[in-house]
């Protein structure tokens, strides 16, 4: 049987792992663009606290608060590989993101039973699925 701790453990393993996985998608020079038109995704927000111990008691804590968002680039300032997103990293006197305006999100086309359909993300019901091949 598996004690508390051990579940503890697991499950800031399990966080640990999605926070990363967010992260390099977030920061994926060919997923940021997706994540912003379609998704809708602007900042991400981060505290990360360090504490140093040593063998007798505790040295000091580190504590940084970051908030990096990926903004939409005008033309002129587009890549040549077409890219068009940035990361920022924001000063924290900028305004969440829901306090600023934004493009509106981009409609996925979706294909549901040999047709197409278009919704945004938040449209799009979690239990919709490819059909499967035959």
């Amino acid at each position: 049987m598996t004690d508390e701790a051990t579940l503890i453990s697991d499950r800031n393993t399990f966080w640990d792992e999605i926070i990363k996985v967010v992260r390099q998608d977030f920061m994926n020079v060919f997923l940021r663009g997706f994540l912003y038109d379609h998704l809708g995704v602007a900042d991400l927000d981060e505290v990360i606290e360090v504490k140093v111990k040593s063998k007798s008691g505790a040295v000091g804590t580190m504590t940084t608060k970051t908030r990096t968002a990926i903004r939409q680039l005008s033309e002129e300032f587009v890549g040549e590989a077409g890219t068009r997103h940035a990361l920022i990293r924001m000063l924290p006197t900028v305004a969440e993101p829901w306090e600023d305006s934004h493009p509106d999100p981009i409609p996925l086309e979706i294909v549901v039973n040999g047709g197409t359909a278009s919704a945004t993300a938040a449209e799009v019901p979690s239990d919709t699925a490819p059909p499967a091949e035959a």
